[in-house]
Formats: C-alpha cells, structure tokens, sequence
C-alpha cells in the first residue's frame, strides 16, 4: 500500500484529482449561471455536471498513465524519473490547484459578503434600511408573466397564469398582495425588480416567462427577495399543449406554484373554484378589467363591451357579471350616452352575479360599490357592504378604497378614518390613480394643497392620460398664479368637459370671451355678464352654466346677489354641508371663502347654523398669516373676511398676498363688500398692476393658441 500510494503521488495523480475537483466545481456553478441567464433547458447544468463525474475516472486512469512533456505527451513509463518532467508537471498542477482554490474561496466570501448588499440599482445603504422596515416580510408581487413564444401569441395565456396566481394569492391569510392593476402597470416596462419592489413596496416579486414551441407550452416561475436580491426558488413546467386543457394547465402550473411559495414564505393557499371553462370569455374579461381601468368614456364603454361579450359566452360567468355591473355603475358618471340606463343595467347584472356565487369576495366588493348609487339603500348598509368585502378579502384593494370613498362623501368630518381606509387600499394597490385622486381631494378638502398638487403629478406619472387628474391639478396650478402651464396643461387633456370647465374659467380670469365662446356660448354671455355687473343676467344664465354643480350655483347666486336662489339650491342639497362643514374644526383657507358664501344665505334666512360657521370663520383667519397663503382662493377670502369685519387696511393686505405671488384674477373688482376698497390710491395701483398682468398673460395665451405645440403638457415638466 505504501508503494501504490508513492507511485499515485510520483505519477501527480492526487493533484490531478484535486485540480479536477476544482475546475468541475467551477464549471458546475457557470452551467447553472448559464441555464438561468440564458433560458436555457433545464436539463443543461445536469447534463454538464454528470459528464463532469463520468469525466474523473477517466481523467485519473489518464492522469496514472500520461504525463504532459516538453516533447509532448509520453506514457508514464517511458519518462526518466530523473528527467524533473514529472516534478514539473507536480509544480504545474499544484500551481492550478492552487489558484483554482483561490477563485473558489473568493466566490464564496463574496457570496457571504455582498449577497445582503443592495444592487445597483438600489438606493444607499440607510435608505435601504429604512425602506426594509417599513415593507412586511409577508408580501408579494405578481408580475405580468413574459410571453417569449416566437410567434409572440401566447400573451393572453401569460396573462391568464399572472391573473390566476393573483387571485389565488390574494386569499392567503397573511400574505400581502399587491394588486393587479400596480402590477400590471410595469408590464413591458423597463424597470429593475428593485425598482419594480420600491414602487409597489413589497418584499417579494414573482416573475415568470411562457414560451410555446410546436404543440409544447413551457412556463418558467421564479420567486425574488427583493430585499437582498436572492433568488429564493425557481421552476420550470412543460407541458402539451391543446385547445382543451389551456386551463387545466393554468390551474396545474398556478397550484404548484402557490404551493411552493406556501413553503417558501410559511403561508397556507385557499382554494377557489375556477369561474369560467372558456377561454374566450376568460380572455373578453381580461380585456374588459384592461380598459375600465383607464376611466374615460371610450374605454369604459369598451369594458362594458368586453364584458357583455364574457357574459354571453358563458351566462354562468358570475365574476363577468359582476364587473359588467361595476362598468354600468362608472359609466352613470364617466359615459353620459348610457348614464340614464348605466344604474338599472348595473343592478340586473350584480344580482344575477350575487346568485351565482353570493360569497365571491369580487361579487361582494362591486355589490357595495353600486349601493353607492342607491339612494333608498341606508348608509349603514353602504358600510357594512364594504366591511363585509374586506372581511371577504383583506387584500382587496378595491373595498378599501370604496370604504375610504363612501366615508369621504358622507362630510368633511369623516375624512381623517377616509383617509385611513384609501391609504390602505394604497398600500395593496400603489400605482392606483383613482386612489391616489380621492386622496388628492381629502388633502384638498384639508387645506393641504400642497400635498394635494404632489398626489396629482404621482398619478400621472403613473398613468399620464388620466384626464380627471388634469381637470383638478390644472385648476390648482391656475390659483397658484400658474397660468400659462395651466393652460397647456387643460390643452393636453383635450375636449372633455371636465377639463372644459376649467378652460372656460381660465379664459374668462382673462377676458377672452371669444376663446370661451368656441366652448359654450352660454358660458360666455355669463361671464360678460358677470364681469360687466350685469346681475340679473348673470343670474339667469347660472343654472346653464353650473347645472349639476350645486356649490359653484351657489356661489354664482350670491355674488350675483341673488341670496334667495342660492338658498333653494342649498336646501335641495343639504349634502352640501356634510362635504364642506365640519363644525369641530375651523376651516381650511383656500375653502373658507365657499365658508363666508353660506354664512351670507344662513345669515339672510335666519339660519342658527350661521353662529358655527362664523365661529369656524373667526378661529381661521385669528391663526392665519398671508406670507403662508399661496392660492388665491385664500388671498381673496381673507380680504372678505377683513373687510366683513370693518378692516379695509386688513383687506388690503391680503388682496397684495395676490401680486407678491404673481396670481391674476379679476374677481376681486366684482365683489359688492369690497366696493369700498375702490376709492384707495394703494387699491388703484393693485388693480393696475393686475390688469397689465393679465393683459401680458393673455398675450401669451393668445400666441400658444397660434402656433399650437405637438405636444402641449408632459409629466416630464414635473420633477421626479
């Protein structure tokens, strides 16, 4: 034995099967490198490690029997062993062992060092820190799977598998989902997956890709930490594909990937039944869910089409139903060519949905969003609906934001637990910009328009055609004295009339009735009358030009003074009240000149109410300092109140807060309290200076309007 073991090392046999070892270890690890990397079969890093242990037998009889020489190579045998080839070789070998051991050693410190480590596109170490602590370990994001067929006609299939595991997730207690419609937003988007977990803020993001190949689909899935960037678990699935079995694969491959997560994260999945066997359908609701998700007219009209075509296909499609009843429900407000027939249309649907399957958490989600609609429904009824939605499906981003948006319209007091229901839906849904709209008009009804304006620009980054942002960002930037961007920004949006209204506006703080006619004819015999203090047809003219905005009636009859119609319209809305009053708190600035407007009809009529809204008033402005103001909603409420209070110098000072922020209106001339204010010298030097402004921004507006840019307002202006 002692000689067998002196003529392995003379013959540099154990070196060769150390320096063996090494070099395989290395290439085992750069064939699984390659396999992910390259989407390569999963068979190829097997392949290459079982040729790599048949290969070390082979490589030590070759090692026993050859040596490498200058001469070339020469059976051991036949080497003197005082020629120094065989020590050569020795030194060789122990050269690679050692630098092979080496590469090896630093791969595995590296790993231990840097696999923590933020990537590159991470940000700085404190910031991760933080970030971690405030994203639940238990949370998870579902990616649009990839569709890499070469005919590229698998997308729908894709989505299908994305969308089961959606909903197959989302009923898994403790495990925080985020929605479809923040997931889907990266879909052909180019984002790093830290990127992707930032924005949605979660801790895990499964992706996956699906390839057909002849009559064989393969779908691949892997499970990412986000938080050091470790590939949790990754698989692989083929299977034969034909017309019939599409969703018995989707449900094959969707279980077991759940139930490897399930090991994975320590979360147990609830079973559901699948609600369709037909794949057009399947596919016509998809297509539906897509486009009611962009709220405008044409597209909701097209979900509506899309889902009818579901329903019709398969009339026991209970989830089609349902979110056919939803469309009809935004249609009564989005698409005024079905709004008569949207709310009947809507209930025929959502019970038709509730018969099929009564405890479905979708069904129940959408049934509480059309009771909203019915006024013979009791608001305890409202809430307990959507209660009973999350209950349903504490991921359900949807009957947060519904809760948050039923409680924000019952009044202004209710809208700090509002806002707790809709940040909630935002943190299961992050890049939803209806949420982030309702959020916008609570931070707005809260006197922070500020936070308001930042809410705004974060929904049009996400979704940059969302006109119901623009018709309430626009104005904002117009009371902040931002009028040229304004106006390219109501351009942008288009002819809708939501952005309308506020184009009509702009123009007339300009006097451009002619650019106001083009619009409505009726709006610009309003506003000439207005701003000509011809009353009585200002008056005559509110109800076409508010109608179905009660506040801005209101408003109109008083400045008209005409109190007595802005009474009846008051006392055929007393919702008015809820949205705006809160008597527990003093209100906001830039909404207390709306305050001192119903303080005058309260006032005329005797009304006890008016006692809480001057008390409210008085608390305001007691607190309140102009340089803090930056909205002329605030500046010209404040010269009201001074002036309501005998303080003509006060009303001067904050009708100034107006120029020393460079806001133009032209308002201010046409309000009987301030009618005193007139004969100053400092109140006709303010009126010359506003008027040679806005003479300047008209000019400005006029020369856009002539030489219109091809692209009139992008998100891009707004700094990231």
């Amino acid at each position: 034995m002692p000689k067998l073991i002196s003529e392995l090392l003379r013959r540099n046999v154990f070196r060769v099967a150390g320096a063996y070892a090494v070099m395989a270890w290395l290439l085992a690890q750069l064939a699984a490198l390659l396999e992910e990397s390259l989407n390569m079969p999963t068979w190829f890093d097997t392949m290459v490690v079982s040729c790599l242990i048949l290969g070390f037998p082979i490589a030590l009889i070759f090692a026993w029997a050859f040596e490498m020489t200058p001469d070339g190579v020469k059976r051991t045998e036949s080497i003197d062993a005082t020629s120094g080839d065989l020590n050569k070789n020795g030194r060789t070998l122990d050269y690679i062992l050692i630098a092979g051991l080496f590469l090896v050693g630093g791969l595995i410190v590296s790993d231990g060092l840097f696999s923590d480590a933020p990537s590159i596109d991470s940000p700085s170490d404190q910031e991760s820190t933080t970030a971690a602590a405030d994203i639940e370990s238990q949370s998870i994001a579902v990616l649009p799977f990839k569709d890499f067929s070469a005919n590229k006609d698998q997308a729908y299939f894709a989505d299908g598998i994305s969308e089961e595991l959606l909903n197959v997730l989302a009923r898994v207690d403790g495990l925080k989902v985020s929605s479809r419609t923040s997931a889907f937003s990266f879909k052909d988007k180019e984002a790093s997956i830290g990127e992707i977990a930032k924005a949605l803020n979660v801790r895990h993001i499964l992706e996956g890709s699906v390839r057909k190949a002849g009559d064989t689909l393969r779908i691949t899935a892997q499970l990412i930490d986000t938080a050091n960037d470790q590939h949790l678990w990754s698989d692989t699935y083929d299977r034969p594909l034909t017309a019939e079995n599409i969703f018995v694969i989707q449900d094959e491959i969707s279980q077991a990937i759940v139930l490897e997560l399930h090991g994975r994260l320590d979360l147990l999945p609830i079973d559901e039944d699948r609600p369709t066997q037909s794949g057009e359908a399947y596919e016509a609701y998809l297509k539906g869910k897509a486009a009611y998700a962009v709220r405008t007219p044409e597209s909701i009209e097209n979900s509506i089409t899309e889902f009818i075509r579901a329903t019709t296909l398969d009339p026991n499609y209970y989830v089609a139903h349902s979110k056919l009843a939803f469309a009809y429900s935004l249609a009564s407000s989005y698409t005024p060519s079905i709004a008569k027939i949207a709310n009947e249309r809507a209930q025929i649907h959502i019970e038709k949905a509730r018969s099929l399957s009564p405890e479905n958490w979708e069904v129940r989600s959408d049934y509480a969003w059309i009771l909203l609609n019915h006024t013979d429904v009791s608001n305890e009824e409202k809430l307990a609906a959507f209660n009973a939605a999350i209950v349903a499906n504490p991921n359900n981003s949807e009957a947060y934001r519904g809760r948050g948006f039923f409680l924000w319209r019952q009044g202004i007091s209710n809208a700090d637990e509002a806002k707790k229901s809709l940040n909630k839906a935002k943190t299961l849904n992050p890049r939803s910009a209806v949420t982030n709209m309702a959020l916008a008009n609570i931070a707005m009804m809260a006197g922070d328009t500020t936070e308001s304006i930042s809410l705004l620009e974060e929904t049009l980054r996400t979704e940059p055609g969302y006109i119901n942002a623009y018709s309430i960002l626009a104005p904002m930037l117009r009371d902040r004295g931002k009028i040229e961007i304004a106006h390219r920004m109501y351009m942008q949006c288009g002819a809708s009339g939501v952005c309308n209204d506020g184009l009509i506006a702009l123009y007339a703080d300009l006097k451009m009735f002619d650019q106001i006619r083009e619009i409505s004819a009726d709006s610009a015999d309003y506003y000439a009358a207005y701003l000509s203090r011809n009353y009585k047809d200002a008056a005559r003219l509110t109800p076409k030009v508010f109608n179905g905005d009660p506040v801005s009636e209101i408003v109109s009859y008083v400045l008209s003074e005409r109190i007595d119609l802005a009474q009846k319209v008051l006392e055929q809305n007393p919702q008015i009240i809820l949205a705006l009053v809160d008597e527990t708190k003093p209100p906001p600035l830039n909404l207390s000149l709306i305050h001192q407007v119903l303080l005058q009809v309260y006032e005329h009529t005797n009304d006890p109410r008016a006692t809480g809204i001057r008390r409210g008033l008085d608390q305001a402005f007691a607190n309140a300092k102009i340089e803090d103001q930056n909205d002329s909603s605030a500046f010209l409420s404040g010269a009201l109140w001074k002036m309501t209070n005998n303080d003509p110098d006060g009303a001067m000072a904050w009708l100034n807060g107006l120029e020393d922020h460079n806001i133009v209106t032209l308002w201010f001339n046409q309000i009987p309290i301030l009618e005193p204010l007139k004969e100053r010298s400092d109140y006709k030097e303010f009126e010359k200076r506003n008027n040679a402004r806005v003479a300047e921004l008209r000019s400005i507006i006029e020369s856009q309007l002539a030489n219109p840019p091809e692209v009139w307002w992008s998100i891009k202006e707004v700094s990231e």
